[in-house]
């Protein structure tokens, strides 16, 4: 066993940081637990407070989920700002980190990259192209399809490595040897696509109607996935 994962075994449990209501871990919780690991979710959105690395103890690792919200919208919600401290910290003192879509942005913000609104909103069911080699992705394709759902992409920092894009925008970087960003939804589950399906029956009624078409889809593709992610991340810790 090596120092890094000993080093481990007395930490606490991986913390999930919940955006908002309608976007609960999914398959994320599922395969954590599928893992023997322990994982405590926060809501800052309902006001629990932003971690705080100098507890203890320290958590095995940090996993950002999605949301509807910007992170340029430090003024509605000024957790946001809180929650870019601490993945600051986690990187420098080598806390795993993944981010999901906002969590990625999140972490791309935090770190000196750019997080830009994009003309058009990038949605639905696409394929991605797997671009480098990251321990993140072992045993996936070279080209798989995923959720996409976001109005904003980031740019990761300089130092970041690439391994991920679509269209030529980026879709997943490394910083350091610990902290990943994805911007796709891979956490997807039948009970969480449900729960946006409304959401996205409301915002347009063409994207709602391609979600409920290709709902087998999604979910047999995302579950498998985002299993296998979480699986590599798990394996770094």
């Amino acid at each position: 066993m090596s120092a890094n994962r000993t080093e481990s075994v007395a930490r606490g449990p991986v913390v999930i940081f919940q955006h908002e209501a309608v976007s609960p871990p999914g398959t994320v919780g599922a395969a954590l637990e599928a893992a023997g690991a322990r994982y405590v979710a926060r809501h800052p959105y309902a006001g629990d407070p932003v971690l705080s690395l100098d507890e203890s103890p320290t958590p095995a690792a940090i996993i950002l989920l999605g949301g509807g919200i910007n992170t340029d919208e430090d003024d509605l919600y000024p957790w946001l700002e809180a929650e870019r401290r601490m993945l600051r910290v986690a990187i420098e003192r080598d806390v795993p980190v993944l981010g999901i879509c906002l969590g990625a942005q999140q972490l791309a913000a935090a770190t000196g990259g750019r997080v830009y609104h994009r003309r058009r909103p990038e949605r639905g069911w696409m394929p991605i192209e797997v671009t480098g080699d990251d321990e993140l992705f072992d045993g996936l394709p070279r080209r798989f399809s995923t959720l996409q759902w976001h109005v904003d992409s980031f740019e990761a920092p300089a130092e970041a490595v690439l391994f991920a894009e679509r269209d030529g925008g980026q879709q997943a970087f490394r910083l350091g040897r610990r902290a990943w960003g994805v911007q796709f939804h891979p956490e997807v589950d039948d009970d969480l696509l449900e729960h946006w399906l409304d959401d996205a029956d409301r915002e347009d009624p063409a994207f709602g109607q391609h979600l409920r078409e290709l709902r087998g889809e999604i979910v047999s593709g995302s579950v498998p996935l985002c299993t296998s992610i979480v699986r590599n991340f798990m394996r770094c810790l």
